[in-house]
């Protein structure tokens, strides 16, 4: 998603810049020159970070060569077009739900139940030892209700039934 909106951001910066340098061929060396001497010592880990470099060496450009109406058309542009891009909608906190029942029981039915109770279910491990199988699913609550996971605890069928918070990073993949 940052890779996209970063995309997007220094399209409009590469615009500034040759509204800037247009017809100029002095000032366009210079640009030239300025963008060349620029050296990261730190890596750039997210690309908008990139995109808000490049757009306040094109604003300070653009100021010095007295193009004041680009700079601040030009801010005021990219600051609407990042804000709308970069707003995401509230997602709902994923949660991984551990489950552990004994290898004698058939976890079908349980799981089966578990889909009913939240609103999202996603698979992501199944391991199988002698004595219980585990299964670890990504579940997304319906609201904040975790009452289901107190049915679970109750369920003598069930050894062991756990709800960890995480990012969601993995996921995203």
């Amino acid at each position: 998603r940052s890779f996209n909106v970063s995309l997007v951001a220094i399209t409009m910066v590469i615009t500034l810049i040759i509204m800037t340098i247009s017809g100029n061929l002095v000032l366009s060396l210079g640009m030239v020159g300025a963008l060349s001497i620029v050296r990261f010592r730190t890596p750039i880990k997210d690309p908008v970070d990139l995109v808000f470099i490049f757009w306040a060496i094109t604003m300070g450009i653009a100021n010095g060569v007295g193009y004041f109406n680009i700079s601040i058309i030009g801010s005021v542009v990219m600051t609407i077009v990042l804000l709308f891009m970069t707003r995401k909608p509230e997602e709902e906190q994923p949660y991984l739900l551990v489950l552990q029942v004994p290898s004698t029981t058939d976890a079908a039915p349980i799981v089966k139940d578990i889909r009913k109770a939240v609103e999202r279910f996603m698979l992501k491990s199944k391991t199988i030892t002698p004595q219980y199988e585990e299964i670890t699913a990504e579940v997304r609550l319906k609201g904040d209700d975790t009452s289901f996971l107190n049915i679970l605890h109750e369920d003598k069928k069930i050894l062991k039934a756990t709800l960890i918070t995480y990012s969601g990073d993995l996921s995203q993949v």
